[in-house]
């Protein structure tokens, strides 16, 4: 899964691909897309290629994938055209598969594709999504690079130290043609000679940091980075856990997209493979009826700021529920919702339990000052 979502961000699409040895990934660089003209979209066969080295020749292999079959054709491949097709059973890594399907033909008893994708941002033009690797980024990253090299040539050039001493420390090298200063002689000191020492240059640096900085603020935002996972000084620090939330508001709204995104397709993938292995060995395929995503998003949890926030939901819940405004059934389905009370409070599960539970909670939570 982290596979295919790190393709989706840098090539805007991800490919679950399953056969009988598992579910895997398909790198997009190696797939080819027949859509459909009506809908661009809708992809018809997804052709896998690939090269590789054989009787001194160099051939391609494609896999394609169709509604119902996965068809193998294997071509001899030179000065970038394609050649004669050759028979799999030449290739001794392709026996198994050429002795199993004669004609490279691999029924898969399965109506739709095994293949499975995952878009990044769509837009209406694109028949899959947009890479978050744009020429804006890409732009930046130069810009930031120039910078950071423009910083060190100023700092390794000024803050080189330079000697100052006393001309008896010096000596002219004929050779070089220039003084140089030997450290290793003793200085002789005159009345009213300066001391030696090193001179050192302020480089006046503040308009590369502001380029730096102003570059890197529009190089987070075009990635929908948020600042606070920058490590370094005073950085990823919050005034508690929801401050710190809402600073990441969007990084965790990119992450909570891929994770929907996940949602959708990960059932399929798991159906898709049941569905396989039940038509190539026999059996019963199973439907996957639940699958849930857990987001881990390492926000710290403030107890003090938690407890608060179940007093207010208590107290919200509590207030609609003698204005009258949500019934028991509601009420209680809120409540659960928002974690306030739990299934084994609703035992037995009558109304009047359940509305009984509610006003306890509720009365629990102003007296204890939170839940």
């Amino acid at each position: 899964d982290e596979e295919v979502f790190i393709d989706a961000s840098r090539y805007g699409i991800g490919l679950y691909e399953i056969s009988q040895d598992g579910i895997s990934v398909l790198s997009p660089e190696n797939v080819y897309f027949v859509v459909d003209p009506h809908n661009i979209r809708i992809v018809n066969s997804y052709i896998i290629f690939f090269y590789f080295q054989a009787y001194a020749k160099t051939f391609i292999k494609f896999t394609i994938h169709s509604a119902g079959q996965i068809q193998h054709l294997v071509y001899e491949f030179a000065n970038g055209k394609l050649g004669d097709a050759w028979d799999l059973v030449k290739f001794p890594q392709f026996e198994q598969l050429a002795a199993a399907f004669p004609d490279g033909i691999q029924p898969t008893g399965i109506d739709g594709l095994l293949v499975v994708r995952v878009d990044n941002a769509l837009s209406s033009e694109r028949y899959y999504g947009r890479s978050d690797y744009t020429p804006t980024v890409y732009g930046l990253v130069e810009v930031l690079d120039q910078a950071f090299a423009r910083r060190r040539e100023v700092l390794g050039k000024f803050a080189r130290p330079i000697p100052m001493v006393p001309e008896s420390a010096m000596r002219f090298d004929h050779s070089r043609q220039k003084w140089v200063f030997k450290t290793e002689n003793a200085i002789i000191l005159k009345e009213g000679s300066e001391t030696a020492a090193y001179l050192t240059w302020s480089a006046e640096l503040g308009s590369v940091e502001r380029e730096i900085d102003q570059a890197m603020t529009q190089l987070l935002a075009a990635l929908k980075l948020s600042r606070v996972l920058i490590a370094g000084e005073n950085e990823g620090q919050a005034e508690s856990g929801t401050a710190l939330r809402l600073r990441l508001i969007p990084t965790l709204a990119k992450v909570s997209k891929f994770a929907t995104a996940l949602k959708a397709t990960l059932p399929l993938v798991l159906s898709l493979k049941s569905k396989l292995d039940a038509s190539l060995a026999g059996g019963q395929a199973y439907e996957p009826d639940k699958v849930t995503i857990t987001l881990q998003d390492g926000v710290p949890e403030d107890p003090a700021e938690s407890a608060q926030i179940g007093l207010v939901r208590a107290q919200m819940l509590s207030t609609l529920k003698m204005a009258g405004i949500l019934d028991n059934k509601a009420a209680m389905r809120a409540a659960l919702g928002m974690g306030i009370i739990t299934p084994e409070m609703l035992q037995p599960s009558t109304d009047q339990a359940i509305e009984g539970a509610i006003t306890q909670v509720s009365a629990d939570s102003v007296e204890q000052g939170g839940i």
